[in-house]
């Protein structure tokens, strides 16, 4: 049995929501795509966000044959957990040296990177601020809400692996500490970010969905194929949020696929269709016709999604 798989299992009894990683083959991301950035950190299912606790589950994903596989946490509400990611790179070491001095104590599970370290702490019962992907600065990044960790013993692409200074099998994930809640919600209380000056960009993690609803609208007022894929370039273009975390990279292929999608499964408000309705998940209006858009259909059409 692999390590991975051993630990993969092991994760799972302890109750920990995995799913599996792409492996690193030749210093490259094992999804076959020779520009891909995120080495190591590559989701295999795409609705990962959706991961449950489960021990068969695990056995199958990490079974002999599929390679080394790295294993992924989730993070948020539903898993219970966020995450304080240090990277050494950006001045790490120091930051922790100076929340060292200053009796900011960050003891829990804790893992170590190829170049840095993830503290697990319990997502908190009780909190005014939504938990998602923030920049503390000195280095440290919080991963909550749509975001997940790496754990030991994956491969990192600097060719370390990853490993346990603080096990979850020695010890439980602590509750967050008052400063860091309070420093989280400090780092919240940004201004909204603005585009033309009036409109706010759809966060990273509602983009998708955003996009669908954006899509759906257009198609119930008769807009076509060619014009939802038009329409899907200019609302990336200019109503989303964007950074360079490889994992929030927008995917335009798929994008343009769920215009074409959606142009082909519904038809314009008020066309009305005698013929059987065979679109899995839509919802048709009494008599088996479609009179707008269904959006309550919209995650049985789109399940899952390449990007967030």
């Amino acid at each position: 049995m692999s390590a991975e798989r051993e630990a993969a299992i092991a994760y799972a009894r302890l109750g920990l929501p995995i799913f599996p990683l792409h492996p690193i083959i030749d210093d490259r991301c094992g999804c076959h795509d020779s520009k891909c950035k995120a080495i190591g950190k590559h989701p295999i299912p795409t609705g990962w966000q959706n991961s449950i606790v489960s021990v068969p589950a695990a056995e199958s994903c990490w079974r002999s044959g599929l390679g080394a596989r790295g294993i992924g946490l989730v993070c948020g509400p539903k898993a219970g957990i966020f995450g304080v990611d240090a990277d050494r790179r950006h001045g790490a070491d120091a930051t922790l040296q100076d929340w060292k001095r200053r009796g900011r104590r960050i003891e829990t599970v804790t893992d170590a990177s190829g170049d840095g370290w993830h503290f697990l702490y319990r997502w908190p019962k009780s909190f005014e601020v939504e938990i998602r992907a923030q920049d503390l600065g000195g280095g440290l990044q919080v991963r909550g809400a749509a975001h997940f960790l790496v754990l030991a013993p994956s491969l990192h692409h600097s060719g370390k692996r990853y490993q346990w200074i603080r096990s979850p099998f020695d010890q439980e994930v602590a509750e967050a500490p008052s400063w860091l809640l309070e420093l989280i919600a400090a780092k919240s209380h940004r201004t909204p970010i603005v585009a033309d000056g009036e409109q706010q960009l759809v966060k990273i993690g509602e983009r998708y969905h955003a996009l669908v609803r954006f899509l759906g609208l257009l198609r119930s007022m008769g807009f076509g194929e060619k014009a939802l894929v038009g329409f899907t370039d200019v609302f990336l273009d200019t109503s989303v949020e964007v950074d360079d975390d490889p994992d929030h990279k927008i995917d335009r292929d798929h994008a343009h696929a769920a215009a074409r999608d959606i142009a082909r499964r519904y038809l314009p408000y008020r066309t009305k269709q005698k013929a059987p309705l065979v679109v899995r998940g839509a919802v048709p209006a009494p008599g088996g016709s479609v009179s707008s858009f269904p959006f309550q259909s919209v995650r049985a059409v789109f399940p899952h999604t390449a990007y967030r």
